[in-house]
Order: structure tokens, then sequence, then C-alpha cells
């Protein structure tokens, strides 16, 4: 379950920024024509793509034919929710930031931009994390709403920072669990986070927030590949639809900024 709903929002998050960020860029310029008909022929391959593997891990069961694809198209867009709308809203930040990191990367170096940002969502973080434990130990509980996730998640912090406190006091706590952790707050820190925030903003000096953007779109693409290679978990034939037709806009865009550099080079 917890699978099929990092699916879901990985998909749905991919799928509304591949066309949020050409749209967005373009008023922002104030002229459609300012994105290029090959760049908009690549943002339609990689939406229809995306949401064609969407649909292989959307929780609708196994989709192998048209016929099956339609079908549950159908019952995902039936099944709208609040929570969608906070995806789609969430899609909209991420558009955003991919357009500001264009901008910002011809500005300043990409290791200073790295830098600021990853100590911005450290500070961002820790103020998160505070509050949540604060509201989880204060005040009124409530009962759902968003103020019960935050509560929620608030004694879940909690109860690992005693846990780990206790087991640490009595001498329980393991190297081998100590190392595991450290290894994978190094690896969410430093490869996840600032390698990762890094290499973006290197890229996006040289390739089009809007182009970059399709790029991104491969994330289905290798969370199916790792997926695979990691858990088994094999894709659908329409999946192989879904990823051939973002490998083609990827593809597109690549030798478009392949032709501008003969250009500018001639």
């Amino acid at each position: 379950m917890q699978l099929n709903l990092s699916y879901t929002l990985l998909y749905t998050t991919s799928l509304v920024s591949t066309i949020f960020v050409p749209l967005v860029e373009a008023a922002m310029k104030g002229n459609p024509s300012a994105i290029s008909g090959r760049t908009w022929i690549a943002c339609c391959l990689a939406l229809a793509g995306i949401g064609v593997m969407g649909l292989d891990g959307s929780g609708t069961g196994t989709v192998d034919t048209l016929e099956e694809a339609i079908q549950a198209s159908s019952s995902m867009f039936s099944g709208f929710s609040g929570g969608d709308f906070l995806t789609i809203g969430a899609a909209l930040m991420y558009t955003m930031s991919v357009i500001r990191v264009g901008k910002y990367t011809n500005e300043t170096t990409p290791l200073r931009l790295t830098a600021s940002k990853a100590t911005m969502e450290m500070f961002l973080s820790s103020a998160l994390v505070m509050g949540c434990m604060y509201s989880a130990s204060h005040g009124y509980q409530a009962n759902s709403g968003p103020l019960a996730f935050v509560q929620e998640s608030g004694q879940e912090m909690i109860t690992f920072f005693d846990t780990v406190r206790e087991r640490f006091a009595d001498g329980t706590l393991s190297m081998e669990s100590i190392a595991k952790v450290a290894g994978a707050t190094l690896y969410t820190g430093w490869i996840a986070t600032a390698f990762l925030v890094y290499a973006q903003s290197y890229g996006q000096q040289r390739v089009k927030a809007s182009d970059a953007n399709l790029i991104y779109s491969m994330q289905p693409l290798f969370t199916a590949i790792f997926a695979f290679l990691l858990l088994g978990d094999c894709m659908a034939p329409v999946g192989y639809v879904g990823g051939s037709l973002i490998a083609g806009a990827v593809f597109l865009v690549a030798s478009k900024q392949q032709s501008e550099d003969d250009a500018t080079e001639a």
C-alpha cells in the first residue's frame, strides 16, 4: 500500500509539473512562443508517457490492454480527492523551484546555490520537527484533519528519540544499528540532498527550465528500473509504452540542445 502511494505521488507530481513548467515559464516571459515547438511536443510526449506509466502503479490493478488503461484512468479521476489537490499544489511548488533555480544559476555558482539551499532546508526541517514534537506534547489533541496529522507525526518523532535514548542508556543500541543510521543519514544529506541540488544547479546553467524538467520526468522510469532491480517489481506491457514515450521526449530535448550547441560553435 505504501509503495502504491509513493508511486501515485511520484507520478502525479511528475505528470503535473511536466506541463506546468513550460506554461509558467511562457507566462513569466509573456510569450508562449518563447518555448519552442519541439519542447511543447516533447512535453506532450512526456505527459502521455508519465500518465501511462502511472496507470501501472496507481493501485488500480495490473493494466495490460488499452481498454483496461481507459477504465483505470476513469477510476482514478472519479476518485479525485483533497489529497490529490495537495499533490497538485506540491507539483506547482516544484515547478516554481525548477524555474527559480534556472534563474539563480545565471547569477551565482552552483556550489553557493547548493550551500544556501541546503542550509535553508536544514533550518526549515529542524523547525518543522520541533513544531511537530511541541504540538504532540502540548495543548489540544485533534482527532482528525491536518493538526491531527502533525501531532501524530510529532508523537512518532518523540517515540523515536525516547527509544534511542533508552537503548543508548542501557547499552542495547548496537554499533551495527548506529552505523546503518549514520550511513542512511550521510547518504540522504550528501547524495540525495547536496549532490542532487549541485547537479541540478550545474545542469540548469546550460539547459532551459522547461527542457530540464523534461529530463526530470524520467524519474518514474528510473523508479521502475530500481523497483525491478531491488524489489523484483515488473511493469506491465503498458508501462513499457509509457517509458518509451518519456525516452522519446528526452531524446527530442537532447537533440535540440545538441543542435543549438552546434549552431553556437559554428
